[in-house]
């Protein structure tokens, strides 16, 4: 694992030179050689990284931390520091811990459908983006803002250390997703093989030899190659938003289960959505090939 992270590190750093070097390639190419534009497509880029970045950034290290909760629910600890800030900020009358509890898992109710609509959001920004570079920093970006907006909507945050380990996370799919390009051969492959398991069952099943099925298939190869792609982000967005989630409700409702049972939670609950996406997707891709599939469909229960 230690070597893996290792790893993992150099390709995100390759991925960041590689991200810089071509904001700058592009900004020389739009000054024209012109000295004094370029400066001001670098004042433009260093207001955007201000603007999108260090200020959300500086921002959200304001708020209280889940540590902080924990210490408060556990020891109360922080006990008049919470209660006035989320009356403030919420514009409540909490009195005590039980109350702020309620009141928390409450704003947890909003999370699902902002975790759906960001999942969707990027595994269609992937999916119809020209490159994979582009197809990376979407996966950062779509990530960055989710886990911002869940934040801002229930008052509390990550501390450093495990905001680091998720930016980690988050940038190791990003720039493998951005760098990486041969997995799309291995998932078609894998796709032609998931065919030929199923030719004989479709032979079965029609009465016709394999080879009268093959149009078929190169269709449905080249239409589901996508689908699988798009299904590994959306489980990726699923997961880390849950992970924020359930360490929230950890806490509160005191499971008292440690971060690994926490992001075992998470990482099961990404993976039937994953599957759930996969069959859902795969159907309607297939059914758009204009064949009559109700019985070849891999994914409808018998």
């Amino acid at each position: 694992m230690k070597q893996l992270k290792i790893i993992l590190f150099f390709v995100i750093l390759y991925f960041g030179y590689f991200f810089v070097n071509s904001m700058f390639k592009v900004i020389d190419f739009l000054s024209f050689d012109q000295v004094y534009l370029s400066y001001v497509l670098y004042g433009l880029f260093a207001t955007l990284v201000l603007v999108y970045f260090i200020y959300p950034m500086m921002k959200y290290l304001s708020r209280p931390s889940f540590n902080q909760l924990k210490s408060f629910i556990e020891e109360d600890k922080h006990q008049k520091k919470f209660l006035n800030y989320f009356n403030k900020r919420d514009n409540v009358g909490l009195s005590d811990k039980e109350e702020l509890k309620a009141h928390l898992i409450h704003k947890v109710d909003e999370f699902d459908g902002i975790i759906k609509q960001f999942a969707q959001q990027t595994t269609v920004t992937v999916m119809v983006s020209p490159n994979s570079f582009i197809d990376g920093l979407s996966i950062f970006l779509s990530n960055s803002q989710m886990i911002y907006k869940l934040s801002s909507i229930l008052g509390l945050r990550y501390n450093f250390k495990s905001l680091m380990r998720m930016y980690f996370s988050v940038l190791s799919v990003a720039s493998v997703t951005g760098l990486v390009e041969e997995f799309d051969e291995t998932i078609e492959a894998i796709i032609e093989e998931l065919a030929e398991e199923f030719s004989e069952l479709i032979a079965e099943e029609s009465g016709k030899s394999v080879g009268s099925k093959v149009p078929f298939f190169n269709i449905a190869v080249n239409a589901l190659s996508p689908v699988l792609q798009a299904a590994g982000n959306y489980a990726f967005m699923y997961y880390s938003g849950l992970k924020f989630k359930y360490e929230l409700l950890n806490i509160v409702e005191d499971q008292n289960l440690s971060e690994k049972e926490v992001k075992k939670r998470a990482r099961r609950r990404a993976r039937s959505l994953k599957y759930a996406y996969v069959k859902e997707m795969s159907g309607k891709v297939l059914t758009g090939t204009g064949r009559k599939i109700t019985k070849l469909n891999p994914f409808k229960k018998k």
